[in-house]
């Protein structure tokens, strides 16, 4: 498995760098030092969890996404307009072509971290570190409309943090902090209802809501609706109020798409791109879609080659619309390959070693959902069948902010389940 991994990484950096010829070399010796990188943190993990397959397997998945990553943004960073772009604003190749490496060495002592914090301590179930989280998630959407600045309309931003990544990263822990109390209370006093641990997560996502709704980032905000439903679902007990509930979210989303202006661009470019392209203030968006409709039967197996795709068409071809990237440059194969180990990860977050229903399960479960969640609003919005965009894909995507979140989650996993396997070793040695 490391092998492959090694071998994989040693060929797609080959044909990056043999694909163009009008790359500098000083960006060329940058990306190859970022996948030297990727490549020895491989082999710690093999090192470190060589009789634990289970936990190379996602994480190497995680560093064969973070390779094509890598490829991206460097082919990113040295198309014609980015060029024009980092030269204008006075920067230099060597400024921007060590980002990536900066970025990549961030992540892993930052997962280091992360990792040793949640296998050797239990802060994170302290009442004190719930309740920070649970105070910081509103405070950072709020705060992002009045301190951040508007970005196509939205405020994504907290003092420079992705609020995308706060929420996905302090959701998990809230839905645990609710759903781990025991259903001692119900709503109106009755065990068919709805238990009070399960109203009091309802009315925090509302508020979160407000929040998203309040900085205009919506796909945010359909992500935590999408967990909170799925959570409601496994953990409710009346099938009335279920059938409620989802009335109440599709009647809001209803009403969000007829008065929203943001939103109503989208579905009219959803319902008929082509006609949407010859509308002023629409032809940018709906070019990208049609753009992918007209040329992706071109791409083959193999693609149309690196550094072919305009970024004038996708301004946000490394974080936005990756899937898009890989689909025409690299082709079918590494596309279908990528969402072969997405499906891998998902599998890998969902597996868990510890009780159905403790605080350590429901965050697992809630990773989980938010990655698959994320993932298929990334896929649909790549390909023109919703109407949403603005949602990178885990690890290959740009952005330190949000890959930090991803790669938070990694190791939160891997801590719980090391955890989950010494504690069921001990349980079967007393026994």
């Amino acid at each position: 498995m490391t092998a492959f991994y090694l071998v994989f990484s040693l060929m797609f950096c080959l044909w990056n760098i043999t694909g163009r010829e009008d790359i500098p070399v000083v960006m060329c010796m940058y990306y190859i030092a970022s996948v030297a990188l990727l490549m020895v943190a491989g082999l710690l993990l093999h090192i470190i969890w060589r009789k634990k397959r289970y936990i190379r397997l996602g994480l190497l998945s995680a560093l064969v996404l973070l390779q094509v990553g890598a490829a991206i943004s460097y082919r990113m960073n040295w198309s014609e307009n980015a060029e024009a772009d980092r030269l204008a604003a006075g920067q230099t190749v060597i400024h921007y072509s060590y980002q990536f490496l900066k970025d990549a060495a961030v992540l892993l002592v930052f997962f280091a971290g992360i990792y040793l914090l949640f296998r050797y301590t239990s802060l994170y179930r302290k009442k004190i570190v719930n309740y920070i989280i649970l105070l910081l998630l509103p405070s950072a959407l709020f705060a992002a409309r009045i301190q951040g600045k508007a970005t196509g309309g939205a405020y994504i931003t907290f003092f420079g943090i992705i609020i995308l990544g706060i929420a996905l990263l302090g959701y998990p822990f809230a839905a645990a902090y609710f759903l781990s109390h025991p259903e001692r209370k119900y709503l109106f006093r009755s065990v068919n209802s709805l238990p009070m641990n399960l109203v009091l997560l309802l009315t925090y996502t509302g508020v979160l809501f407000l929040g998203c709704v309040f900085c205009n980032e919506f796909g945010t905000l359909l992500i935590l609706g999408t967990v909170c439903s799925l959570l409601f679902f496994f953990y409710g007990r009346n099938w009335k109020t279920k059938v409620i509930f989802t009335t109440a979210g599709l009647t809001v989303t209803l009403v969000a798409c007829i008065t929203i202006q943001h939103i109503q661009d989208r579905v009219r470019i959803w319902i008929d791109p082509l006609a949407a392209e010859n509308v002023e203030g629409l032809e940018a968006k709906a070019q990208s879609v049609l753009y992918l409709f007209q040329t992706v039967h071109r791409s083959g197996f193999w693609g149309n080659g690196v550094g072919t795709l305009s970024r004038s068409i996708y301004p946000t071809m490394n974080t936005d619309h990756t899937t898009v990237t890989v689909l025409h440059e690299y082709g079918l194969v590494v596309a279908v390959g990528i969402i072969g180990l997405i499906c891998v990860l998902l599998a890998w977050f969902l597996r868990s070693k510890t009780q159905d229903r403790s605080y350590e399960f429901i965050l697992n479960l809630a990773m989980a959902m938010e990655f698959g969640c994320v993932v298929l609003l990334h896929l649909a919005g790549n390909l023109g069948s919703f109407l949403t965009a603005g949602v990178g894909m885990p690890f290959v995507s740009d952005g330190i902010s949000v890959n930090a979140m991803w790669v938070a989650l990694l190791a939160i996993h891997c801590a719980i389940y090391d955890k989950g396997e010494v504690k069921n070793a001990i349980s079967k040695k007393k026994s």
